[in-house]
């Protein structure tokens, strides 16, 4: 069972509306973190997941941590290989 979890913003909305993080790149964070922490070797401590809206629309793409608790907005896929380091 993983120790870590970590959930990534991947939500999309009709043009015209509030910002998301989906179309801000929130799949390319997902699988540059999703990536950085296989290369890492720590495949089977940390859980990625792609998700829906969290919450913080007009700063994303954003991703929470579990069970820290810690919170991370305005990620890039080059971002998201120093995130994997950081939950190690």
């Amino acid at each position: 069972m993983p120790r870590v979890h970590v959930f990534v913003c991947d939500n999309h909305r009709p043009e015209g509306g509030r910002p998301a993080c989906g179309d801000r790149g929130g799949r390319a964070v997902a699988q540059a973190l999703t990536e950085a922490v296989l290369a890492r070797g720590a495949g089977g401590r940390i859980a990625i997941t792609r998700c829906q809206c969290l919450g913080l629309c007009f700063d994303g793409p954003t991703a929470v941590e579990y069970p820290a608790g810690r919170w991370w907005t305005a990620l890039t896929p080059a971002l998201a290989v120093e995130l994997a380091a950081a939950l190690d």
